[in-house]
């Protein structure tokens, strides 16, 4: 089975997972992949005129910078039954975030968080650019890209079950971590809430 058209990495599709387990169990409305993009910076043009000779003068447009636009990973609405276990809000005064929170923001649909997928090893240093994309979204819009990567994530808080499988063969994968299953990570949580 190859990986979907949709998913630019290995990654992404592996975190498709993770989200769609999450939905099957209640604690997820709506994904959506690769959102509306978010225009970060309009551009610097500039306009000069091209004399003619018979007819009217042109003007003519051009970029002395071109703009900026990010788009994020996938966009998720949360149930309500995911709130503090799965996101926080700035709306629970008190409470601290913990690291496998997410930040989510209010939306007309609801609770919403933006995520923005890579790799653990940063092959071309293009987790700082994402960094710096995710800080101008925070400025210009007020939102929080969080930055997950799914070896970290997976091992943190559970492993999809479609993961347990290698991708074309369905033969046992060779994970160097501990795994728990939704229910046991939920189980955990609620647990650790007690105390």
């Amino acid at each position: 089975m190859s990986r979907p058209k949709i998913f630019a990495s290995d990654e992404e599709w592996y975190i498709s997972w993770w989200l769609q387990e999450l939905q099957a169990a209640g604690y997820i409305q709506l994904i959506e992949y690769q959102p509306k993009a978010f225009e970060l910076y309009d551009g610097k043009f500039n306009d000069h005129v091209i004399p003619m000779k018979t007819v009217a003068d042109k003007i003519k447009t051009q970029a002395l910078l071109q703009p900026h636009v990010y788009t994020c990973d996938a966009r998720i609405v949360w149930t309500e039954k995911a709130e503090g276990l799965f996101y926080w809000h700035e709306g629970m005064y008190g409470v601290k975030k913990t690291k496998f929170q997410f930040y989510a923001g209010l939306e007309h649909e609801g609770m919403v968080t933006y995520f923005e997928v890579k790799a653990e090893f940063d092959r071309h240093n293009m987790n700082r650019l994402a960094g710096t994309n995710i800080k101008w979204v925070q400025q210009k819009y007020n939102l929080i890209v969080e930055m997950i990567k799914p070896n970290t994530l997976f091992k943190n808080t559970f492993t999809p079950d479609r993961f347990l499988l290698t991708n074309f063969k369905f033969t046992p994968r060779t994970i160097k971590y501990e795994t728990r299953t939704l229910r046991r990570f939920v189980s955990e949580l609620q647990e650790s809430k007690k105390d």
